[in-house]
């Protein structure tokens, strides 16, 4: 993931958002960024329905967002500022450890995973680490994603060839479901469904769909007992 850096790396120049539904996670972590980091502007928002609208019109050099919101997800916040090309660096910033949760917020478009039980000065730190291109990252959370993906071995590296549909035409193959019926529920037709077929079984390296749908459930059975 292509991380974006902001063109003004003095923090006196800089502007972070915080979008927390907590008002003492606001005050207290605005209020650092303000006196102890010296960002010349910091915004918070206690949701994410009235952040978007400011954060879309406006460029900010990083955003803190809570994944646990009232109303609209923290999840789904970050996935449309990631969309936004006025988005700087965008960070999860929550108390969850779980590994779903972390995949989540990285795959939507976050560039980073800090815990709240880190301290602020350590927060900053993994700010301007990600400001200078490297994984503002936890080390209990770079330490999970290291865990699963070990755990999830060579098939999952495979699997992560495909694209979005090619995996959605594998699980539902893998749910016993024939290519006229994989037509049906993704709205292709059969010829497309035949197409993809072939690209995943060249991009897998096997020869027949039921090769691919025993390496699709060995990384399916993997991942959950990683959790």
């Amino acid at each position: 993931m292509d991380t974006p850096k902001p063109s003004l790396l003095h923090l006196g120049e800089l502007s972070i958002a915080i979008v927390d539904d907590d008002p003492l996670v606001c005050e207290m972590v605005g209020g650092f960024f303000a006196d102890k980091a010296r960002f010349a502007q910091v915004l918070t928002f206690q949701d994410a329905k009235s952040a978007f609208g400011p954060l879309a019109r406006r460029h900010v050099d990083v955003a803190l967002i809570d994944l646990y919101l009232q109303g609209d997800s923290g999840l789904h916040c970050i996935r449309r500022l990631a969309k936004n090309r006025n988005a700087g660096l965008i960070i999860a910033y929550t108390s969850s450890e779980e590994p779903k949760m972390i995949e989540r917020a990285l795959q939507e478009g976050a560039h980073g995973y800090v815990l709240k039980s880190e301290k602020l000065p350590v927060l900053l730190d993994k700010v301007q680490r990600a400001m200078s291109g490297e994984p503002a990252l936890s080390a209990a959370v770079a330490k999970t994603l290291i865990g699963r993906l070990v755990s999830q071995g060579p098939n999952r590296a495979r699997l992560d060839q495909l694209t979005s549909q090619e995996n959605r035409v594998l699980a539902l193959t893998a749910d016993g479901l024939a290519c006229k019926a994989v037509a049906e529920k993704l709205g292709l037709s059969v010829n497309t469904v035949y197409l993809y077929n072939k690209r995943i079984l060249k991009k897998l390296g096997v020869a027949t769909r039921l090769a691919a749908v025993q390496l699709f459930r060995e990384a399916q059975a993997a991942s959950a007992s990683a959790e």
